[in-house]
């Protein structure tokens, strides 16, 4: 037998002895890095699973980091990679690497926020520019660190990823792919009893690439406004003016942006009855997670998802929606469906989806293939 695979054999029975040790390198401090890297490792560690140490792309040449990556056992980053972690990874060859990846890089719609960093064709909205070569995108780099993306993928030793329909994607690039389903830490999402109002708080919190999801119920809001003069939208993060500008604004309630760490906190005082995941059907769309639905529920909040995927691989099918109104009367007339409907997806998350759960999955997983 070789001297490296006495090596490797060797390695493999003492991390069989052990607990892991991992070095993460998170791209940022976004709610995506928060759920797919920030919480389950941390969560790791705190079962006492793992020894895992954070760096940023500044602790890259520290005597730090350094020491700790020639005795790791794997090392952590996102597909959302920057220079300094390929630098790290082709310098040290020899270590064993995991790129979470919880999005289609190859597939971003145009009306995509993210389409300026990952689109690789010019696109027209009518008759004008929407993405511009050299206005307004740069096509060949992002062609450039698209093929980055594809290599890093293919030299991880794992990939992990949020849903099945993705990890069905991955394949492609990988025969070591892994679900780490997205989770939540019931110690920042929880339920408070507030006391209600006569108004029905109807809400739903996201970033800008949903305005074709709004666009899917657009009329059905304006018709539900209309004859549920009762009725309050409550919007988090980012506020579609044109979405809604038939609605009077003193029925519209605005909470903007706050750290990964306080949204839970956050979504919980907006203090809502009813809560609304418009999707529109689309590939890139059908690999994202449930997440919304999870965050919702696990405030107790009954949440209403589009019947498209990935919302129709998990939502109990009486939840789903072809046409938002006909689904959400019912819950804006009856206090008690609300409560009941609360309560079931809540159950759901606690079993299913909570960190502790999940996080104990994923060391499972890792440790199988480390």
């Amino acid at each position: 037998m070789s001297k490296r695979k006495q090596t490797k054999q060797t390695k493999a029975k003492d991390i069989n002895k052990r607990i892991l040790k991992i070095a993460v390198m998170p791209m940022a401090d976004d709610g995506c890095s928060h759920y797919r890297i920030n919480k389950p490792y941390k969560e790791m560690e705190r079962l006492g699973l793992a020894q895992v140490e954070f760096f940023k792309s500044s602790d890259l040449e520290t005597d730090r980091f350094m020491d700790y990556i020639n005795k790791c056992d794997l090392v952590i980053c996102r597909a959302y990679h920057s220079k300094a972690i390929l630098d790290v990874i082709d310098t040290y060859f020899d270590i064993k690497v995991l790129v979470d990846i919880d999005d289609d890089l190859f597939d971003i719609d145009p009306y995509n926020e993210s389409y300026s960093a990952h689109g690789t064709k010019e696109v027209k909205h009518g008759n004008k520019w929407l993405w511009k070569h050299l206005v307004n995108i740069n096509i060949m780099e992002n062609k450039a660190y698209l093929n980055s993306v594809k290599k890093l993928l293919k030299r991880a030793d794992i990939i992990s990823v949020s849903t099945e329909r993705l990890k069905e994607k991955m394949l492609e690039y990988n025969k070591n792919v892994i679900i780490n389903f997205n989770a939540i830490d019931f110690k920042d999402w929880i339920y408070r009893d507030i006391k209600k109002s006569d108004e029905i708080r109807i809400g739903w919190t996201g970033g800008a690439s949903h305005y074709k999801d709004w666009l899917t119920v657009q009329d059905d809001i304006i018709k539900i406004m209309k004859d549920f003069p009762q009725v309050k939208l409550v919007i988090g993060g980012i506020m579609f003016e044109g979405i809604f500008k038939k609605i009077p604004k003193e029925r519209i309630e605005y909470y903007d942006w706050v750290r990964p760490e306080a949204h839970g906190f956050r979504t919980a005082l907006m203090n809502l009855d009813i809560a609304i995941v418009p999707l529109e059907y689309s590939q890139f769309n059908s690999n994202k997670s449930c997440i919304k639905f999870y965050e919702f529920s696990s405030l107790k909040v009954p949440t209403i998802c589009s019947n498209v995927p990935p919302y129709s691989d998990e939502v109990p099918v009486e939840l789903l929606f072809d046409k938002l109104y006909d689904k959400i009367v019912p819950l804006i007339k009856s206090k008690e469906l609300r409560d009941k409907v609360g309560n079931i997806t809540y159950n759901w998350v606690m079993k299913n989806r909570n960190l502790k759960r999940v996080t104990e999955d994923l060391y499972n997983n890792i440790k199988s293939l480390v």
